[in-house]
C-alpha cells in the first residue's frame, strides 16, 4: 500500500478498513467503536495521542494517523509489544509520527512532556488497572482534551468508570455500541482546583506509615484538592490533609516477596503489581511531612500496649513471664485479626481491629509500647510514644540495621526507644522487664 497517504481525505470508512480488515478479527479496536471515535477525534484535531495498551498496534495506526493529518505525534504505552505494532505503522509510512514506549503504564515518566489532548485507556481492564491509569495520566491531559475507555462493557472497566465520574470533572461525548465498547469523555473544568490522586496503597503496613503518609502530605501541598486510596481502616493517617479518603477492596498484602491475606488466588496479580514503587526505595525525610497522631487526646487509661506478632521468626514465648512482672498495671494488646493475625494476651484489653485513628488515641497516651519490630511498633513511633522493642541486629535493604530504623531514621519525634537486638527476636523476659521499668 501507498506510503503517501493523504490522511487529510480520508473517511470513516478507510479506518474502519484499516483496523478491521476481518470481521471475525479478535484482540483488535471494532469496526463500531472506529466509527464513533474518529469523527470526535477529526473534530477535536488531537496533535498529542497517548495510548496506554498498544499490543499489535490496530489502534495505533489509527492513531498515528489523526496525530500526522494535524501534525501532531502518536506515544504508544505498551509493556509487552508485539512485532506486528511497527508493521502496522510501517504498512501506513506512520512510524516517523509515534513512538513507542515499552514500559508498563504508571512507569511511565510524563513531567517534561507537553499536555495530553487524546488519551486512549486499553490496558488491563480489571478494576485497579482502570483505576490506576486513568489518575496517572488525567493530570498530563489539558483542559478540554478527550479522554476513551475502551472495553467499556466488560463490568471491571464499566465500574471503574462509574467510579471515576464520581470523583472527576468528565463530560461524555460519544459511545460506541460495539461488542466491546468505548465510553468517550471531555475533560472539563475541575472546580475543586488543582487535583492529586495518592494511591491506591497496596502494601506492607509499616512501609505506608513510614515513607508513604508523610510523602503524601508533603506532595498534597502543592494541590488544592487530594484524594488518596489505602486499605479500609487506614483513613486515620491521610484524614488530616486528604479531603476523600477512598478505601480500596483489595485485602492482600505483599510482604517481603510474597502475598498474604488473599480474598483468593485471583488477587494475587492484583495485589502484587500495585506494591508503591516508592516502598521499595528509601524516600529522605525532607520529602515527608510528619504529625504526631494521637496527640489531640493522649489520656490513655494503659501503663503498657502490646504487640503481640505471631508471625513465624518474631514469636515470643515469655509473655505469661511479663504479665507476672507486670502484675497490677493495666495493660492492652493491639494489632489485627483474622490471617496473619496479631495475638491477644488474656487478662489484657483487646485494642485489635481499631480504626487507626481510635488506635492512635491509646498510643499517644500510655507510658510505653512494647513488641517486637514491626509496622506495628513504628505507628508507635509516629505517635511520640516511649518504646521498647526487639529485633535481630542484621543490616536490612537499605544498609540499616532495626537499631538505626528505630532509634534514628523512622523516629522523626525523636522519641524514646529502647532496642533489643542481641537476642534475635527472642530476648530474656527480665531485659524487657528491665527496659519497660525505665518509663513506667
Amino acid at each position: 500500500m501507498s506510503k503517501d497517504i493523504d490522511f487529510s481525505k480520508v473517511d470513516v470508512k478507510f479506518y474502519e478498513r484499516m483496523c478491521y480488515p476481518k470481521h471475525n478479527q479478535d484482540l483488535h479496536i471494532h469496526s463500531e467503536d472506529v466509527r464513533d471515535i474518529v469523527p470526535v477525534l477529526k473534530k477535536e484535531q488531537p496533535k498529542v495521542i497517548v495510548e496506554i495498551g498498544a499490543a499489535y498496534g490496530t489502534s495505533s495506526k489509527m492513531f498515528a494517523a489523526i496525530a500526522k493529518e494535524f501534525g501532531g505525534k502518536l506515544y504508544s504505552i505498551e509493556p509487552n509489544p508485539k512485532k506486528e505494532w511497527e508493521q502496522n505503522l510501517a504498512e501506513y509510512g506512520l512510524l516517523d509520527f509515534a513512538e513507542l514506549i515499552p514500559k508498563a503504564s504508571p512507569w511511565v515518566d510524563w513531567e517534561d512532556k507537553p499536555l495530553i489532548d487524546f488519551l486512549f485507556i486499553d490496558g488491563w481492564h480489571n478494576f485497579r488497572n482502570v483505576i490506576v491509569d486513568y489518575y496517572y495520566w488525567e493530570k498530563y491531559v489539558k483542559e478540554g482534551g478527550i479522554i476513551a475507555f475502551h472495553d467499556s462493557n466488560f463490568p471491571s472497566t464499566k465500574k471503574a468508570i462509574d467510579e471515576v465520574c464520581k470523583y472527576s470533572f468528565l463530560e461524555f461525548v460519544a459511545e460506541a455500541r460495539s461488542r466491546v465498547g468505548t465510553k468517550v469523555f471531555k475533560k472539563v473544568k475541575d472546580k475543586r482546583g488543582k487535583s492529586v490522586f495518592f494511591g491506591p496503597w497496596v502494601g506492607e503496613f509499616g512501609f505506608e506509615v513510614a515513607w508513604w503518609q508523610g510523602f503524601c502530605r508533603k506532595k498534597s501541598r502543592e494541590f488544592d484538592y487530594t484524594m488518596v486510596s489505602s486499605y479500609p481502616g487506614n483513613e486515620g493517617l491521610y484524614e488530616d490533609f486528604a479531603d476523600e479518603i477512598i478505601p480500596h477492596e483489595l485485602t492482600g498484602q505483599p510482604m517481603c516477596g510474597f502475598a498474604n491475606g488473599l480474598k483468593g488466588d485471583w488477587e494475587y496479580p492484583n495485589v502484587t503489581r500495585v506494591f508503591s514503587p516508592f516502598a521499595k526505595r528509601f524516600i529522605p525525610k525532607e520529602d515527608q511531612e510528619f504529625i504526631k497522631f494521637g496527640s489531640k487526646n493522649p489520656n490513655s487509661k494503659y501503663d503498657i500496649i502490646i504487640q503481640v506478632n505471631e508471625h513465624g521468626r518474631k514469636q515470643f514465648h515469655n509473655w505469661e513471664n511479663l504479665l507476672k512482672a507486670w502484675s497490677g498495671l493495666k495493660i492492652a494488646c493491639y494489632g489485627k485479626t483474622g490471617k496473619w493475625s496479631d495475638g491477644h494476651l488474656e487478662g489484657t484489653d483487646d485494642l485489635r481491629n481499631l480504626s487507626i485513628k481510635e488506635l492512635t488515641e491509646h498510643l499517644a497516651g500510655c507510658k510505653v509500647v512494647v513488641g517486637p519490630a514491626s509496622g506495628a511498633l513504628h505507628l508507635a513511633s509516629y505517635c511520640g510514644s516511649n518504646i521498647v522493642v526487639w529485633s535481630d541486629n542484621k543490616t536490612y535493604t537499605w544498609k540499616q540495621t532495626m537499631k538505626q530504623r528505630y532509634e534514628e531514621i523512622l523516629n522523626p519525634f525523636n522519641n524514646p526507644v529502647i532496642v533489643l537486638d542481641d537476642w534475635n527476636f527472642t530476648p530474656p523476659a527480665e531485659e524487657i522487664v528491665n527496659a519497660v521499668t525505665k518509663f513506667l
